[in-house]
C-alpha cells in the first residue's frame, strides 16, 4: 500500500511540475511588459496579440487535449507537451524580432495547453471521486505557485540576468521535466480504473463531445469559465504588472513582490476553496459570491490616484482568493461526466477561460491604443489608460455570475456519506 502510495504520489509530482512550469510562462508577460514593449517597440495591441497566442492556441487544443487524455495517456501527453514548451521557450529567448517571440509564445501554448489537463486525468484515475476538488486543490496551490514564482523571484532574476536568459533556462528545465514524466508516469494499460471506464472509452468521442457539450451544466460551466477564469488569466497574465508600474507607480521590484502576493493568495485559495466545497457539499453558492469578491476587487484597481502600501495589498489578496473560486467549475464538469469522459467534459468547460483570456487581452489592447486616437508606444500608458482595460473586465465577471446563479444547485452537492451524487443526465 505504501508502494502504491509512493507511486501515485510521484506521478501526481511529475504532472504538478509540468503544469506548475506552464502556469509560469502563462503568466511571465505580466512581469515582462515594459520590457517585452521596450525589446520589440510594441504598442498595447501588439503586445496583448504577443500574450494572447498561448491562448488561443489552447482554445484550439482544449477539446484536442481532452481527447488525448482520455484516450492517449497522459504520460505521453506530458512528455510531448513539455518538449514543445522548452522549444517555444528558447525560441522566445532567442528571437530578435516580433515575429519570432509570437511564434516562440505559440508553441509555448501549444505544449502547455495539454498539461493541465493531464493532470486532472490522472487525478481522476489515481484518487477516490469524494477526494476530487481537495486534490485538483491541491494541484492548483502548488501547480499555480509557478505564478508566484513569475512573480516577485522573476522580477528580481530579470533584473539580474535579462529576460532572454530567464527564458533560455526554462526551457531546459522545462525539457528535464518532460523526460521525468516519461520515466515515472505509468502507461494506460498499467491504469486499472475504478469504474467501467473500458467501455465508456471505446465509445466514439465525437459523439461523446456532442453529448457532452449539449449537457447544461457543461454550457455553465464554460460560461462561468468564460467570464471568470478569462478575466483572471488575462488580468494577471498580461495587464497586472503593467498596471502597477504604469498606473500605480511601483518600481518593477515592488511590482514583483505585490504580484507575488496575488499569486500566492490565489494558489492558497484554491487548495482551500476545493476542501471548503467538499466538506459544505456545495460548489454553486462558492463560486457566485468569489465572482461577486472578484469583481468588486478589480473595480478598486480602478480607483485614481497612486494607491500604494497596505490597502493595495490587502485588495490584491482578496482579490487573489476569489479567483480560486473558478476552479469549482471544473469539479461541475467532472460531476457531469462518466470517469472515462473526465478528461473531455473538464477540456470543454476549460476552453471558455481561455476563450475569453484570449479575447479580453486583445480587446483590452485594442480599447487601450483607441482611447490613445492611435499606435502608441506601451511604455507612455498611465493610470487613465487601465479604465476601459478594467471595465471590459468586470463585464466579463458579471457574464460568470450569471452562469453560475443559474447553475443547478442539487447537481453539486454530495451524499451523506461522501460520494458524489451523478449528474443529472450524466453523458456516460
Amino acid at each position: 500500500m505504501n508502494t502504491q502510495h509512493t507511486g501515485r504520489m510521484a506521478t501526481l509530482g511529475v504532472a504538478i511540475a509540468a503544469y506548475f512550469l506552464s502556469y509560469a510562462f502563462r503568466v511571465a508577460p505580466s512581469t515582462w511588459a515594459t520590457r517585452l514593449a521596450e525589446s520589440f517597440h510594441t504598442t498595447a495591441s501588439a503586445l496583448g496579440t504577443l500574450s494572447s497566442v498561448y491562448f488561443w492556441i489552447t482554445v484550439l487544443m482544449q477539446i484536442p487535449a481532452g481527447v488525448l487524455s482520455d484516450r492517449v495517456g497522459p504520460r505521453r501527453l506530458i512528455t510531448a507537451g513539455c518538449a514543445i514548451v522548452a522549444f517555444g521557450a528558447a525560441l522566445f529567448g532567442l528571437s530578435a524580432d516580433y515575429a519570432g517571440a509570437v511564434l516562440g509564445r505559440l508553441l509555448i501554448g501549444l505544449g502547455s495547453s495539454v498539461l493541465f489537463v493531464s493532470m486532472i486525468k490522472l487525478i481522476a484515475v489515481h484518487f477516490p471521486p469524494q477526494r476530487f476538488a481537495t486534490m485538483t486543490g491541491v494541484g492548483m496551490l502548488l501547480g499555480a505557485s509557478g505564478s508566484v514564482a513569475a512573480g516577485g523571484p522573476l522580477a528580481w532574476a530579470t533584473q539580474v540576468l535579462g529576460w532572454r536568459s530567464l527564458s533560455l533556462g526554462a526551457a531546459a528545465v522545462t525539457l528535464l521535466v518532460g523526460v521525468l514524466a516519461w520515466l515515472l508516469i505509468p502507461n494506460p494499460t498499467q491504469t486499472v480504473s475504478r469504474t467501467n471506464s473500458s467501455v465508456n472509452a471505446s465509445r466514439p468521442w465525437m459523439g461523446v463531445v456532442r453529448e457532452l457539450i449539449r449537457h447544461p451544466q457543461i454550457q455553465l460551466g464554460f460560461m462561468v469559465n468564460f467570464g471568470f477564469t478569462g478575466a483572471f488569466m488575462s488580468f494577471s497574465g498580461l495587464w497586472l504588472g503593467s498596471l502597477l508600474v504604469q498606473a500605480k507607480g511601483l518600481s518593477l521590484a515592488d511590482c514583483g513582490r505585490y504580484s507575488s502576493l496575488f499569486f500566492m493568495a490565489f494558489a492558497i485559495g484554491s487548495t482551500l476553496i476545493g476542501r471548503l466545497s467538499d466538506a459544505l457539499h456545495t460548489r454553486k453558492a462558492l463560486m457566485v459570491s468569489t465572482a461577486v469578491l472578484f469583481g468588486a476587487c478589480l473595480a478598486w484597481m480602478g480607483r485614481p490616484g497612486l494607491t500604494q502600501g497596505t490597502l493595495l495589498g490587502m485588495n490584491l489578496a482578496l482579490m487573489g482568493l476569489a479567483a480560486s473560486g473558478f476552479t469549482l467549475s471544473w469539479a461541475c464538469a467532472k460531476d457531469a461526466a462518466a470517469p472515462a469522459h473526465a478528461g473531455m467534459a473538464v477540456s470543454i468547460v476549460n476552453t471558455g477561460g481561455f476563450l475569453g483570456a484570449a479575447l479580453l487581452q486583445q480587446l483590452s489592447g485594442w480599447a487601450m491604443d483607441h482611447q490613445r486616437g492611435g499606435a502608441t508606444e506601451f511604455s507612455r500608458y498611465g493610470a487613465q489608460d487601465y479604465q476601459v482595460c478594467l471595465m471590459l473586465h468586470i463585464g466579463a465577471v458579471f457574464i460568470a455570475l450569471l452562469a453560475a446563479m443559474a447553475l443547478k444547485g442539487q447537481e453539486t452537492h454530495t451524499r451523506s456519506g461522501g460520494m458524489p451524487k451523478p449528474a443529472l443526465n450524466a453523458v456516460t
